[in-house]
């Protein structure tokens, strides 16, 4: 019944979302936040296996280019107003991204940016949000390296052990990113230069200026240029894309439709 409720609830937001479309500037580029391409998996942040797959088809189908996160900021304004343009994120560096969702982006040549958490990998730690199932099926270092070597894959770190960036201090802030940081530039042996906010959550951003180029958030973030473009290389905004999203709440989403949920998640404070 929830998962009913909540794409109820989606549809019913696109009528505002549209309207609201009309008066907003239309942004840069987009950034789509993924985690999960699972079936088994019945979890929001577990994208169904069939809808991925119809995703990255429409994305080729309906002229998106799916870029990096550098090639996307560097685009100048006429570069932007020509292309549709879209950069794929995935978070915590599941094994199902190997496994699922990496052979489905060959097929098209995507790019895609992997936040990794060192601190979990190889180990039996699991995040808590997985408790329920019992592990966090994370990639290797093998196959991590083997997408590193592959080109079409690039890193970036989520943190040492994803902590709640608004509930930790600075001194294990700073620990948390630099750490993270050394772990992945020893084991991949590239700079790594991008980083996402656990759980999306703005937290110490000075801080992270200092270790990273950009910064990732979800709903409280900015898009990559207009009156934000000073500060939004630290809070890019992303969107989710949920398993309830489907194929016809994914292709709103795209256009913003789907824009008032993050009003309403920002406003009861979630993320």
């Amino acid at each position: 019944m929830r998962p009913l409720l909540i794409k109820l609830a989606k549809f019913l937001m696109i009528s505002l979302g549209m309207a609201y479309q009309c008066f907003r500037e239309k942004p840069p580029f987009l950034i789509l936040m993924y985690h999960r391409v699972n079936n088994s998996v019945c979890k929001e942040i577990s994208v169904k296996e069939d809808d991925f797959r119809w995703q990255m088809a429409y994305l080729n189908r309906k002229g998106y280019e799916v870029v990096t996160l550098d090639q996307a900021l560097r685009m100048d304004a006429k570069e932007r107003k020509r292309t549709k343009t879209v950069v794929l994120t995935f978070d915590d560096g599941y094994r199902d991204f190997y496994t699922n969702a990496r052979p489905e982006l060959d097929k098209y040549g995507y790019p895609a940016l992997v936040y990794l958490v060192p601190g979990f990998i190889e180990t039996n730690n699991t995040f808590w949000w997985d408790k329920d199932l019992g592990e966090s099926p994370l990639m290797d270092w093998r196959q991590i390296l083997s997408l590193s070597e592959g080109g079409l894959t690039y890193f970036g770190s989520h943190t040492m052990t994803h902590p709640d960036f608004d509930r930790i201090g600075r001194v294990e802030a700073e620990e948390e990113l630099r750490s993270s940081r050394a772990v992945l530039q020893e084991k991949l042996g590239a700079d790594i230069r991008h980083f996402a906010y656990p759980r999306g959550i703005v937290g110490h951003v000075r801080e992270v200026g200092t270790v990273y180029d950009t910064a990732a958030a979800i709903f409280d973030g900015y898009y990559g240029a207009g009156s934000r473009a000073a500060d939004c290389r630290l809070r890019l905004k992303r969107l989710p894309v949920q398993r309830s999203d489907g194929r016809l709440l994914f292709a709103a989403r795209l256009r913003g439709w789907l824009e008032p949920e993050g009003w309403v998640k920002t406003l009861l404070g979630r993320h």
